[in-house]
């Protein structure tokens, strides 16, 4: 085919790539499909021209964004359920999805594509690291999704294997780029939100081994969501936009925790810091009705806004850490 057109080829890659963005912010599945075709070509394109161009800039800027493309597809497809769920009321809320062949093998195809990305990365450990943890975050936000809906036993096992999936390519970024994951917000509030996931999971099991997986993972999720939260509040300008989250995620990890301890006083200090970190989570984000329904479930509502004083922090350490410290 010969050497590619290096304009036609740019072109090509930043309209696959609104095509994706758009087609994510509407939702419309319709035009993450439309880039899903535009990184394809761009990929073939490259393929044609010879393996020289496979290893170029736009070689990997394809292939990850193919990656992502394909894991937003899946995920579109649960918006679209949602939305048929509320159109067609038929009184059984509790219906198991079962996830369809089609949608694995698409996420099987999304692996592929991202190995091929990152291999063409391997030289340079930081934009290796950056990129797994560009994977990861596509993995975890696709377990997401998937927690969403009540699920057969098959797409629980698949659950988590999609856990499993981001939680290894976290690894591999510490592998190559320590730094990269244990001084970074982003990773470790991926690192910290897949750990609780699974922790959550076995919560649910009544076996001994149930219970030791909810041991080990809830521990770990919530070293990794603490520490996270500590680099979040050090931040002079907060600029991780899933901070709040991470806030969110430590306190509902601190609730399980509460709810494994042995030891009752330690039960209650966990309660109670992770009631605190909720507060301050819906103090930042007042209009987060899932934190509201949590905070109200646990008869914790305080005004609407949480328990404020009248420099509008909440009572105690701001990020909940002074009851740690009392703690240790």
């Amino acid at each position: 085919m010969g050497t590619p057109n290096a304009r036609d080829l740019n072109a090509r890659l930043m309209f696959a790539s609104c095509m994706l963005d758009f087609g994510c912010y509407l939702p419309l599945s319709l035009y993450i499909q439309r880039s899903v075709d535009l990184f394809t070509e761009c990929i073939q394109i490259l393929e044609g021209a010879g393996t020289a161009y496979l290893s170029t800039w736009g070689a990997s800027a394809a292939q990850f964004g193919l990656g992502r493309a394909k894991m937003e597809l899946v995920r579109s497809r649960y918006t679209d359920l949602d939305d048929e769920d509320d159109d067609q009321e038929n009184g059984n809320g509790e219906s198991h999805y079962v996830i369809p062949q089609d949608e694995l093998a698409l996420v099987e195809s999304a692996k592929a594509t991202l190995a091929k990305g990152l291999a063409s990365v391997k030289n340079d450990a930081e934009a290796y690291a950056r990129q797994c943890i560009y994977a990861a975050g596509l993995f975890r936000d696709y377990a997401a999704v998937q927690r969403q809906r009540p699920t057969s036993k098959r797409s629980s096992t698949n659950l988590l294997s999609t856990l499993r999936t981001a939680l290894d390519y976290l690894q591999q970024a510490e592998s190559a780029s320590g730094p990269s994951v244990t001084s970074n917000v982003h990773a470790l509030g991926l690192r910290g939100a897949c750990l609780y996931y699974l922790a959550d999971h076995y919560a649910n099991g009544e076996a001994e081994a149930d219970r030791k997986e909810t041991s080990k993972y809830v521990t770990e999720a919530e070293a990794a969501l603490k520490s996270a939260v500590t680099l979040w509040d050090k931040m002079p300008d907060k600029q991780d936009e899933h901070g709040t989250e991470y806030l969110q995620l430590w306190g509902q990890t601190l609730i399980l925790l509460s709810t494994i301890e042995p030891d009752e006083e330690e039960a209650v200090q966990y309660f109670e810091t992770g009631v605190s970190t909720l507060k301050r989570a819906y103090q930042l984000d007042p209009g987060n009705d899932d934190l509201e329904e949590q905070l109200e479930m646990l008869g914790a509502m305080d005004g609407g806004h949480g328990d404020e004083d009248e420099d509008g922090s909440l009572h105690g350490d701001e990020n909940g850490q002074e009851q740690e410290q009392d703690k240790e």
